[in-house]
Protein backbone atom coordinates (compact mmCIF):
# COMPACT_ATOMS: atom_id res chain seq x y z
CA UNK A 1 0.00 0.00 0.00
CA UNK A 2 1.17 3.37 -0.68
CA UNK A 3 4.27 2.46 -2.67
CA UNK A 4 4.44 5.80 -4.12
CA UNK A 5 5.86 7.58 -0.69
CA UNK A 6 6.71 4.04 1.46
CA UNK A 7 9.21 2.40 -0.80
CA UNK A 8 11.72 4.92 -2.48
CA UNK A 9 14.64 6.62 -2.73
CA UNK A 10 14.36 9.43 -1.24
CA UNK A 11 13.33 9.02 2.34
CA UNK A 12 12.82 5.77 4.84
CA UNK A 13 9.05 5.61 6.04
CA UNK A 14 8.13 4.75 9.82
CA UNK A 15 4.49 4.26 11.66
CA UNK A 16 4.38 5.88 14.53
CA UNK A 17 2.61 7.13 17.40
CA UNK A 18 -1.00 5.51 19.05
CA UNK A 19 -1.60 3.39 15.77
CA UNK A 20 1.62 1.50 16.72
CA UNK A 21 0.67 1.32 19.96
CA UNK A 22 -2.31 0.12 19.14
CA UNK A 23 -1.69 -2.31 16.72
CA UNK A 24 0.73 -3.97 19.61
CA UNK A 25 -2.60 -4.67 21.81
CA UNK A 26 -4.31 -5.81 19.60
CA UNK A 27 -7.00 -2.79 19.69
CA UNK A 28 -8.50 -1.26 16.59
CA UNK A 29 -5.72 1.31 15.28
CA UNK A 30 -6.99 4.47 13.86
CA UNK A 31 -4.93 7.76 12.73
CA UNK A 32 -2.41 6.10 10.59
CA UNK A 33 0.68 8.77 11.13
CA UNK A 34 3.96 8.30 9.15
CA UNK A 35 6.88 9.81 9.76
CA UNK A 36 9.60 10.13 7.06
CA UNK A 37 13.48 10.50 7.48
CA UNK A 38 15.18 11.72 4.36
CA UNK A 39 18.37 9.43 3.48
CA UNK A 40 21.79 10.24 3.62
CA UNK A 41 22.38 13.04 1.13
CA UNK A 42 18.53 14.12 0.35
CA UNK A 43 17.41 17.72 1.70
CA UNK A 44 14.03 18.42 3.25
CA UNK A 45 12.70 20.54 -0.06
CA UNK A 46 13.87 17.58 -1.54
CA UNK A 47 11.47 15.45 0.18
CA UNK A 48 8.63 18.10 -0.11
CA UNK A 49 8.47 18.80 -3.44
CA UNK A 50 8.30 14.85 -4.00
CA UNK A 51 5.69 15.08 -1.86
CA UNK A 52 3.89 17.74 -3.07
CA UNK A 53 3.83 16.31 -6.70
CA UNK A 54 2.28 12.95 -5.52
CA UNK A 55 -0.79 14.44 -4.15
CA UNK A 56 0.20 15.51 -0.59
CA UNK A 57 -1.14 18.86 0.69
CA UNK A 58 0.85 20.78 3.44
CA UNK A 59 -0.28 22.02 6.33
CA UNK A 60 0.96 23.48 9.94
CA UNK A 61 2.65 26.67 10.27
CA UNK A 62 5.60 25.32 13.27
CA UNK A 63 6.67 21.97 11.16
CA UNK A 64 6.11 20.44 8.09
CA UNK A 65 3.25 17.76 7.72
CA UNK A 66 1.28 16.45 5.02
CA UNK A 67 -2.07 15.08 4.58
CA UNK A 68 -3.93 12.91 1.63
CA UNK A 69 -6.93 11.50 2.54
CA UNK A 70 -6.68 9.87 5.93
CA UNK A 71 -2.76 9.83 6.01
CA UNK A 72 -0.78 11.95 7.68
CA UNK A 73 3.14 12.89 7.31
CA UNK A 74 5.56 14.58 9.44
CA UNK A 75 9.31 14.86 9.33
CA UNK A 76 11.03 14.33 12.12
CA UNK A 77 11.02 17.27 14.49
CA UNK A 78 12.07 17.74 18.10
CA UNK A 79 11.52 20.80 20.09
CA UNK A 80 13.75 23.35 21.99
CA UNK A 81 12.27 25.06 25.15
CA UNK A 82 12.71 29.04 24.41
CA UNK A 83 9.53 30.19 26.93
CA UNK A 84 6.88 29.60 29.39
CA UNK A 85 4.34 27.58 28.89
CA UNK A 86 2.36 24.73 26.64
CA UNK A 87 3.38 27.31 23.75
CA UNK A 88 7.19 28.37 24.92
CA UNK A 89 9.01 26.15 22.48
CA UNK A 90 10.29 26.20 18.83
CA UNK A 91 10.09 22.82 16.54
CA UNK A 92 13.71 21.70 14.98
CA UNK A 93 13.14 20.03 11.93
CA UNK A 94 16.51 20.50 10.03
CA UNK A 95 19.34 17.28 10.56
CA UNK A 96 16.64 15.65 13.48
CA UNK A 97 16.69 11.99 13.05
CA UNK A 98 13.68 9.27 13.85
CA UNK A 99 15.13 8.62 17.43
CA UNK A 100 15.48 12.28 18.30
CA UNK A 101 11.62 12.16 17.24
CA UNK A 102 10.61 9.58 19.13
CA UNK A 103 13.04 10.68 22.27
CA UNK A 104 10.68 13.49 22.09
CA UNK A 105 7.47 11.60 22.46
CA UNK A 106 5.56 11.80 25.92
CA UNK A 107 5.48 8.62 26.95
CA UNK A 108 7.56 5.17 26.20
CA UNK A 109 3.91 3.21 24.96
CA UNK A 110 4.27 6.31 22.23
CA UNK A 111 7.77 5.95 21.33
CA UNK A 112 7.73 2.84 19.43
CA UNK A 113 8.05 3.47 15.35
CA UNK A 114 7.21 0.41 12.80
CA UNK A 115 9.57 0.13 9.52
CA UNK A 116 7.24 -0.64 7.17
CA UNK A 117 10.19 -1.79 4.82
CA UNK A 118 11.82 -3.50 6.70
CA UNK A 119 9.09 -5.23 9.01
CA UNK A 120 10.43 -4.64 12.20
CA UNK A 121 9.74 -2.48 15.38
CA UNK A 122 12.10 0.75 16.69
CA UNK A 123 12.86 2.26 19.83
CA UNK A 124 15.33 4.16 21.23
CA UNK A 125 18.28 2.57 23.17
CA UNK A 126 17.90 3.30 27.01
CA UNK A 127 13.80 3.56 26.09
CA UNK A 128 12.18 0.48 27.57
CA UNK A 129 8.87 1.19 25.20
CA UNK A 130 8.16 -2.08 23.74
CA UNK A 131 8.48 -3.98 27.50
CA UNK A 132 6.44 -1.26 29.07
CA UNK A 133 3.70 -1.88 26.63
CA UNK A 134 4.09 -5.30 27.81
CA UNK A 135 4.14 -4.79 31.43
CA UNK A 136 1.58 -2.06 30.62
CA UNK A 137 3.08 0.98 32.70
CA UNK A 138 2.96 4.44 31.62
CA UNK A 139 6.16 6.20 32.08
CA UNK A 140 7.84 9.08 30.46
CA UNK A 141 10.58 8.64 27.51
CA UNK A 142 12.80 11.50 28.38
CA UNK A 143 12.95 14.87 30.01
CA UNK A 144 11.65 16.25 26.96
CA UNK A 145 8.70 15.35 28.60
CA UNK A 146 8.69 18.53 30.48
CA UNK A 147 8.54 20.59 27.64
CA UNK A 148 4.82 20.87 27.68
CA UNK A 149 3.40 21.22 30.78
CA UNK A 150 -0.17 19.70 29.21
CA UNK A 151 1.49 16.03 29.02
CA UNK A 152 0.88 16.10 32.80
CA UNK A 153 -2.72 16.14 31.75
CA UNK A 154 -2.45 13.74 28.96
CA UNK A 155 -0.76 11.60 30.90
CA UNK A 156 -4.21 11.38 33.55
CA UNK A 157 -6.42 11.23 30.45
CA UNK A 158 -4.40 8.16 29.03
CA UNK A 159 -5.36 6.61 32.25
CA UNK A 160 -8.82 7.19 31.46
CA UNK A 161 -8.24 5.78 28.52
CA UNK A 162 -6.12 2.92 29.41
CA UNK A 163 -7.15 2.16 32.93
CA UNK A 164 -5.43 -1.53 32.78
CA UNK A 165 -1.55 0.36 32.43
CA UNK A 166 -0.32 1.98 35.84
CA UNK A 167 1.55 5.20 35.98
CA UNK A 168 5.25 5.13 37.04
CA UNK A 169 4.58 8.06 39.64
CA UNK A 170 8.44 7.91 40.78
CA UNK A 171 9.32 9.36 36.94
CA UNK A 172 7.19 11.92 37.23
CA UNK A 173 7.15 12.79 41.30
CA UNK A 174 10.49 15.07 41.32
CA UNK A 175 9.74 17.03 38.31
CA UNK A 176 6.62 18.38 39.80
CA UNK A 177 8.41 21.84 40.86
CA UNK A 178 6.78 24.95 41.91
CA UNK A 179 8.28 26.21 38.49
CA UNK A 180 6.18 23.43 36.49
CA UNK A 181 3.28 23.66 38.23
CA UNK A 182 3.14 26.77 37.56
CA UNK A 183 3.78 26.35 33.91
CA UNK A 184 0.54 23.77 33.91
CA UNK A 185 -1.26 27.28 35.00
CA UNK A 186 -0.53 28.58 31.90
CA UNK A 187 -2.50 26.15 29.96
CA UNK A 188 -5.45 27.61 28.86
CA UNK A 189 -8.74 27.19 29.77
CA UNK A 190 -10.05 26.03 26.72
CA UNK A 191 -7.27 23.91 26.20
CA UNK A 192 -8.16 22.13 29.88
CA UNK A 193 -11.95 22.29 28.90
CA UNK A 194 -11.30 19.89 25.68
CA UNK A 195 -9.11 17.52 27.72
CA UNK A 196 -11.80 17.09 30.25
CA UNK A 197 -14.49 16.44 28.01
CA UNK A 198 -12.21 13.86 26.00
CA UNK A 199 -11.71 12.40 29.45
CA UNK A 200 -15.72 12.42 30.16
CA UNK A 201 -16.06 10.45 26.44
CA UNK A 202 -13.96 7.60 28.12
CA UNK A 203 -15.62 4.74 30.05
CA UNK A 204 -13.08 5.27 32.86
CA UNK A 205 -13.15 8.73 33.90
CA UNK A 206 -12.44 8.43 37.16
CA UNK A 207 -8.84 7.23 36.33
CA UNK A 208 -8.13 11.14 35.32
CA UNK A 209 -8.95 13.06 38.61
CA UNK A 210 -7.13 10.19 40.73
CA UNK A 211 -4.00 10.40 39.10
CA UNK A 212 -4.18 14.43 39.27
CA UNK A 213 -5.23 13.42 42.55
CA UNK A 214 -1.88 11.98 42.86
CA UNK A 215 0.16 14.44 41.22
CA UNK A 216 -1.18 16.74 43.49
CA UNK A 217 -2.17 19.06 40.12
CA UNK A 218 -5.76 18.65 40.72
CA UNK A 219 -6.73 21.56 42.05
CA UNK A 220 -5.16 23.45 39.08
CA UNK A 221 -7.05 21.55 36.66
CA UNK A 222 -10.11 21.55 38.33
CA UNK A 223 -10.40 23.16 42.20
CA UNK A 224 -13.81 21.91 43.08
CA UNK A 225 -13.21 18.52 42.49
CA UNK A 226 -10.38 19.18 44.48
CA UNK A 227 -12.34 20.45 47.51
CA UNK A 228 -13.57 17.27 47.68
CA UNK A 229 -11.17 16.04 49.48
CA UNK A 230 -10.94 15.18 52.73
CA UNK A 231 -14.57 16.46 53.61
CA UNK A 232 -15.56 12.86 55.11
CA UNK A 233 -19.04 12.09 54.57
CA UNK A 234 -21.05 9.79 57.53
CA UNK A 235 -20.20 6.58 57.20
CA UNK A 236 -23.27 5.26 58.12
CA UNK A 237 -24.68 6.65 54.64
CA UNK A 238 -21.39 7.05 52.59
CA UNK A 239 -19.25 4.36 53.56
CA UNK A 240 -16.43 4.99 50.48
CA UNK A 241 -15.49 8.13 52.69
CA UNK A 242 -15.20 11.68 51.70
CA UNK A 243 -16.82 13.44 49.09
CA UNK A 244 -14.59 12.68 46.05
CA UNK A 245 -14.41 9.26 46.83
CA UNK A 246 -18.19 9.66 46.68
CA UNK A 247 -17.64 11.46 43.09
CA UNK A 248 -15.39 8.91 42.10
CA UNK A 249 -17.48 5.87 42.31
CA UNK A 250 -20.67 8.28 41.06
CA UNK A 251 -18.68 8.68 37.28
CA UNK A 252 -17.65 5.08 37.45
CA UNK A 253 -21.28 4.04 37.71
CA UNK A 254 -22.28 6.57 35.17
CA UNK A 255 -19.78 5.45 32.44
CA UNK A 256 -21.82 2.17 32.59
CA UNK A 257 -24.93 3.75 32.15
CA UNK A 258 -24.07 6.18 29.51
CA UNK A 259 -21.62 7.40 26.80
CA UNK A 260 -22.80 10.63 26.68
CA UNK A 261 -19.96 13.41 28.19
CA UNK A 262 -22.63 16.12 29.01
CA UNK A 263 -24.63 13.56 31.44
CA UNK A 264 -21.13 12.56 33.17
CA UNK A 265 -20.36 15.83 33.42
CA UNK A 266 -23.65 16.68 35.51
CA UNK A 267 -22.56 13.23 37.50
CA UNK A 268 -18.97 14.92 38.20
CA UNK A 269 -20.59 17.58 39.77
CA UNK A 270 -23.94 16.45 41.50
CA UNK A 271 -22.55 17.13 44.84
CA UNK A 272 -20.52 20.26 43.47
CA UNK A 273 -22.21 22.27 46.88
CA UNK A 274 -21.30 19.47 49.82
CA UNK A 275 -18.01 21.23 49.80
CA UNK A 276 -18.94 24.66 50.36
CA UNK A 277 -21.66 23.54 53.04
CA UNK A 278 -19.07 21.04 54.61
CA UNK A 279 -16.79 24.23 55.34
CA UNK A 280 -19.82 26.21 56.72
CA UNK A 281 -21.04 24.09 58.76
CA UNK A 282 -18.12 22.36 60.42
CA UNK A 283 -16.78 25.90 60.99
CA UNK A 284 -20.14 26.54 62.97
CA UNK A 285 -19.54 23.10 65.11
CA UNK A 286 -22.40 20.81 63.60
CA UNK A 287 -22.26 17.18 63.75
CA UNK A 288 -20.98 16.03 60.15
CA UNK A 289 -23.73 14.48 59.30
CA UNK A 290 -25.47 17.59 59.36
CA UNK A 291 -22.84 18.71 57.16
CA UNK A 292 -23.99 18.68 53.60
CA UNK A 293 -27.36 20.46 54.41
CA UNK A 294 -28.87 22.28 51.57
CA UNK A 295 -25.82 21.64 49.26
CA UNK A 296 -28.36 21.44 46.22
CA UNK A 297 -29.44 24.76 47.41
CA UNK A 298 -30.78 26.53 43.68
CA UNK A 299 -28.73 30.08 45.24
CA UNK A 300 -25.84 28.21 46.22
CA UNK A 301 -25.69 26.06 42.98
CA UNK A 302 -25.90 28.90 40.61
CA UNK A 303 -23.35 30.98 42.42
CA UNK A 304 -20.79 28.05 42.44
CA UNK A 305 -21.25 27.01 38.45
CA UNK A 306 -21.48 30.23 37.30
CA UNK A 307 -17.58 30.68 36.65
CA UNK A 308 -18.31 27.37 34.91
CA UNK A 309 -19.72 29.92 31.81
CA UNK A 310 -17.89 32.76 32.58
CA UNK A 311 -14.46 31.81 33.77
CA UNK A 312 -13.61 27.91 32.73
CA UNK A 313 -15.48 27.97 29.60
CA UNK A 314 -17.30 25.09 29.92
CA UNK A 315 -20.20 24.17 27.27
CA UNK A 316 -23.23 26.28 28.45
CA UNK A 317 -25.27 23.26 27.86
CA UNK A 318 -22.78 21.13 30.05
CA UNK A 319 -23.07 23.77 32.85
CA UNK A 320 -27.19 23.80 32.60
CA UNK A 321 -27.29 20.07 33.04
CA UNK A 322 -24.54 20.08 35.72
CA UNK A 323 -27.15 22.92 37.42
CA UNK A 324 -29.80 20.62 37.29
CA UNK A 325 -28.34 17.38 38.38
CA UNK A 326 -27.08 19.35 41.43
CA UNK A 327 -30.31 20.85 42.07
CA UNK A 328 -32.62 18.01 41.47
CA UNK A 329 -31.36 14.14 42.40
CA UNK A 330 -31.96 15.07 45.88
CA UNK A 331 -35.41 14.85 44.34
CA UNK A 332 -35.52 12.20 42.49
CA UNK A 333 -34.52 9.88 45.26
CA UNK A 334 -37.12 10.84 47.74
CA UNK A 335 -40.02 11.32 44.82
CA UNK A 336 -42.14 9.17 46.33
CA UNK A 337 -42.34 10.51 49.82
CA UNK A 338 -42.88 14.38 48.46
CA UNK A 339 -46.22 15.86 48.67
CA UNK A 340 -48.72 17.24 45.84
CA UNK A 341 -47.25 20.96 46.53
CA UNK A 342 -43.53 20.13 46.71
CA UNK A 343 -44.23 18.14 43.16
CA UNK A 344 -46.47 20.58 41.28
CA UNK A 345 -43.16 23.48 42.26
CA UNK A 346 -40.74 21.06 41.33
CA UNK A 347 -42.77 20.17 37.67
CA UNK A 348 -43.63 23.70 36.82
CA UNK A 349 -40.31 24.96 37.60
CA UNK A 350 -38.54 25.11 34.55
CA UNK A 351 -34.97 25.55 35.95
CA UNK A 352 -35.16 22.14 37.33
CA UNK A 353 -37.05 19.92 34.39
CA UNK A 354 -37.12 21.35 30.70
CA UNK A 355 -38.53 18.44 28.81
CA UNK A 356 -38.99 14.47 29.48
CA UNK A 357 -35.70 13.84 27.86
CA UNK A 358 -33.80 15.49 30.18
CA UNK A 359 -35.66 14.45 32.99
CA UNK A 360 -34.56 11.19 31.93
CA UNK A 361 -30.73 11.99 31.82
CA UNK A 362 -31.46 13.49 35.36
CA UNK A 363 -32.69 10.37 36.90
CA UNK A 364 -29.49 8.57 35.30
CA UNK A 365 -27.42 10.96 37.35
CA UNK A 366 -29.47 10.02 40.28
CA UNK A 367 -29.03 6.13 39.78
CA UNK A 368 -25.62 6.50 39.48
CA UNK A 369 -25.63 8.44 42.35
CA UNK A 370 -27.63 5.85 44.09
CA UNK A 371 -24.84 3.20 43.00
CA UNK A 372 -21.75 5.03 43.60
CA UNK A 373 -21.71 4.19 47.33
CA UNK A 374 -20.21 0.87 49.19
CA UNK A 375 -22.51 -1.29 50.66
CA UNK A 376 -24.19 -1.53 53.96
CA UNK A 377 -25.38 -5.34 54.09
CA UNK A 378 -21.57 -6.79 54.54
CA UNK A 379 -19.90 -9.30 57.21
CA UNK A 380 -17.98 -5.80 58.33
CA UNK A 381 -19.68 -3.00 58.98
CA UNK A 382 -18.05 -0.14 56.83
CA UNK A 383 -19.25 2.32 59.83
CA UNK A 384 -17.29 0.44 62.45
CA UNK A 385 -14.27 1.33 59.70
CA UNK A 386 -12.08 3.99 58.90
CA UNK A 387 -12.00 5.52 55.35
CA UNK A 388 -8.31 4.01 54.70
CA UNK A 389 -9.95 0.24 56.30
CA UNK A 390 -13.43 0.67 54.17
CA UNK A 391 -10.98 1.22 50.84
CA UNK A 392 -8.90 -1.21 51.75
CA UNK A 393 -11.93 -3.69 52.21
CA UNK A 394 -13.47 -2.30 49.22
CA UNK A 395 -10.36 -3.19 47.20
CA UNK A 396 -9.95 -6.78 48.69
CA UNK A 397 -13.80 -7.54 47.68
CA UNK A 398 -15.02 -7.87 51.35
CA UNK A 399 -16.79 -4.64 51.21
CA UNK A 400 -19.42 -4.50 47.65
CA UNK A 401 -20.59 -1.44 45.38
CA UNK A 402 -24.29 -1.63 44.33
CA UNK A 403 -28.18 -1.41 44.77
CA UNK A 404 -28.24 -3.12 48.63
CA UNK A 405 -27.34 0.32 50.10
CA UNK A 406 -30.08 1.74 52.16
CA UNK A 407 -31.11 5.60 51.17
CA UNK A 408 -34.25 6.74 53.40
CA UNK A 409 -35.11 3.42 54.28
CA UNK A 410 -34.93 2.18 50.70
CA UNK A 411 -32.57 0.44 49.01
CA UNK A 412 -31.10 1.89 45.31
CA UNK A 413 -32.97 -1.34 43.66
CA UNK A 414 -36.51 -0.71 45.17
CA UNK A 415 -36.24 2.96 44.62
CA UNK A 416 -38.92 3.88 42.13
CA UNK A 417 -37.04 5.68 39.99
CA UNK A 418 -39.83 6.08 37.28
CA UNK A 419 -41.55 8.05 39.26
CA UNK A 420 -40.92 11.84 38.13
CA UNK A 421 -41.11 10.08 35.04
CA UNK A 422 -44.69 8.58 35.51
CA UNK A 423 -45.53 11.76 36.76
CA UNK A 424 -44.86 13.78 34.11
CA UNK A 425 -46.33 11.60 31.76
CA UNK A 426 -49.57 12.12 33.31
CA UNK A 427 -49.27 15.89 33.71
CA UNK A 428 -48.72 16.42 30.34
CA UNK A 429 -51.92 13.97 29.42
CA UNK A 430 -53.80 16.61 31.81
CA UNK A 431 -52.39 19.73 30.46
CA UNK A 432 -54.98 21.47 29.28
CA UNK A 433 -56.55 21.56 33.00
CA UNK A 434 -53.24 24.32 33.81
CA UNK A 435 -52.47 25.11 30.63
CA UNK A 436 -53.27 29.56 29.80
CA UNK A 437 -54.95 29.31 26.58
CA UNK A 438 -55.74 32.30 24.16
CA UNK A 439 -59.57 31.81 25.42
CA UNK A 440 -58.85 31.99 28.74
CA UNK A 441 -57.00 35.47 28.23
CA UNK A 442 -59.75 37.03 26.38
CA UNK A 443 -62.07 36.14 28.45
CA UNK A 444 -60.52 38.72 31.02
CA UNK A 445 -60.88 36.06 34.14
CA UNK A 446 -56.75 36.58 34.59
CA UNK A 447 -57.12 40.70 34.54
CA UNK A 448 -56.53 42.98 37.03
CA UNK A 449 -58.83 45.92 38.24
CA UNK A 450 -56.99 48.14 35.03
CA UNK A 451 -58.12 44.96 32.70
CA UNK A 452 -54.24 44.15 32.30
CA UNK A 453 -52.90 40.41 32.72
CA UNK A 454 -52.37 40.39 36.09
CA UNK A 455 -49.27 38.22 36.06
CA UNK A 456 -49.24 36.83 39.82
CA UNK A 457 -52.68 35.65 39.37
CA UNK A 458 -51.81 33.71 36.18
CA UNK A 459 -49.00 31.99 37.79
CA UNK A 460 -51.19 31.31 40.70
CA UNK A 461 -53.68 29.53 38.36
CA UNK A 462 -51.52 27.51 36.69
CA UNK A 463 -50.02 26.64 40.30
CA UNK A 464 -53.58 25.53 42.01
CA UNK A 465 -54.70 23.31 38.69
CA UNK A 466 -51.08 21.67 38.17
CA UNK A 467 -51.49 21.23 41.56
CA UNK A 468 -54.81 19.63 41.20
CA UNK A 469 -53.69 17.31 38.45
CA UNK A 470 -50.25 16.19 41.08
CA UNK A 471 -52.69 15.48 43.75
CA UNK A 472 -54.47 13.33 41.76
CA UNK A 473 -51.85 11.78 40.42
CA UNK A 474 -50.57 10.81 43.91
CA UNK A 475 -54.41 8.99 44.44
CA UNK A 476 -53.58 7.09 41.08
CA UNK A 477 -50.72 5.72 42.80
CA UNK A 478 -51.86 5.08 46.44
CA UNK A 479 -54.21 3.34 45.20
CA UNK A 480 -52.60 1.50 42.75
CA UNK A 481 -50.84 0.24 46.08
CA UNK A 482 -53.36 -0.56 47.80
CA UNK A 483 -54.91 -2.76 44.96
CA UNK A 484 -51.30 -4.73 44.55
CA UNK A 485 -51.26 -5.24 48.02
CA UNK A 486 -54.63 -6.81 48.33
CA UNK A 487 -53.71 -9.18 45.38
CA UNK A 488 -50.71 -10.32 47.35
CA UNK A 489 -51.28 -13.60 48.31
CA UNK A 490 -48.17 -14.76 50.98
Amino acid sequence: MHKEFINNDLFNTYLVGGYVRDELLGKPAKDMDYVVEPKDGISIEVVNTYLLSIGFVGVGNDFPVYKKGEIDIALPRTERKVGIGYTGFETIVEGVTLIDDLLRRDLTINSIAYDVVNDKYIEPDGVSALQDLKDKKLRPTSKAFLEDPLRFIRLARMSAKMPDFEVVYDEFDHWLTDDIKNEIKSISQERIVMEIIKVLETDNPSNFFKVLKRLDILDIVLDDIDKMIGKEQSLIHHSEGDIFNHTMFVLDEISKITKDPMIKFGALLHDVGKAYTYEQTIKDGRDIKEAFYGHEDKDLVDSILKKYKEDLKFPIKYVDFASRASKMHHYIHNAESLNPKKLTKIMLDKTLIRNREELENLIMVAKADSYGRLSQQTKTKPETLSQEEVLEAFEKGKIRKGNSFIINGKTASTTNYDFFLDLYDFMEKHKEKFTITKELIMSGTLNDSNGNLDIPMKERYIYENALNVAKRFKETIQNKNIKSKKSFQP
